[in-house]
């Protein structure tokens, strides 16, 4: 992981917030995974507005260089966000711009 700052805390505190929650420990890959399965309507009603207000390239950079271990099917779910919003909104949107999105869909901030 190449990140932001704010990144990091972010990814930190979505981690923390969700164990805490949910009565377990999670890692990256299984809040990707919990996310895919228990938040499909809040990130199917993502859209542009959301990219803008909470995943600004210029505070939210960097890149994923490595495999980070999700499962094929959690990836295929997280691509087909990636592509709907970059269709919408007109611009690439990155993993790293929709982890962040995710993070706000757990814990909404």
């Amino acid at each position: 992981y190449n990140v932001s700052d704010e990144f990091w805390r972010i990814q930190c505190q979505s981690i923390c917030e969700l164990s805490i929650r949910e009565k377990r420990i999670f890692s990256l890959p299984s809040l990707l995974t919990f996310a895919v399965d228990n938040f499909a309507s809040e990130m199917n009603a993502l859209g542009p507005k959301d990219l803008i207000f909470l995943s600004d390239t210029k505070v939210i950079c960097g890149n994923i260089p490595v495999n980070i271990g999700i499962e094929q099917w959690v990836n295929d779910r997280l691509r087909r966000v990636r592509w709907r919003l970059s269709a919408e909104s007109g611009t690439r949107v990155t993993n790293i711009q929709l982890h962040r999105l995710i993070f706000y869909t757990i814990i909404g901030r």
